[in-house]
């Protein structure tokens, strides 16, 4: 339908009821999706290079407005390949 394919789709999201209700949409359309509850200014558990393609709906506003030094610092250190 979008005209690419995937071999492993990981969505996360800080709130565990956003995660819940993707959940329940990933089955209710047979899609294969991991989900996983996180915060996207620390997400150390990940190894660089984990992902291919990253898709946002919303997350990079929480980067920019942090008012954590670490959050701040994240934008560079997750995007440096793309500038």
């Amino acid at each position: 339908e979008y005209g690419f394919s995937a071999n492993r789709v990981i969505g996360s999201d800080f709130s565990q009821s956003a995660i819940e209700v993707s959940i329940s949409g990933a089955k209710a359309r047979g899609l294969d999706i991991r989900y996983r509850v996180m915060d996207a200014t620390a997400m150390d558990e990940l190894e660089n290079g984990s992902f291919d393609i990253v898709v946002d709906k919303g997350c990079l506003d929480c980067f920019i407005s942090s008012s954590s030094v670490k959050g701040q610092g994240r934008i560079e250190e997750y995007f440096k390949e793309i500038g």
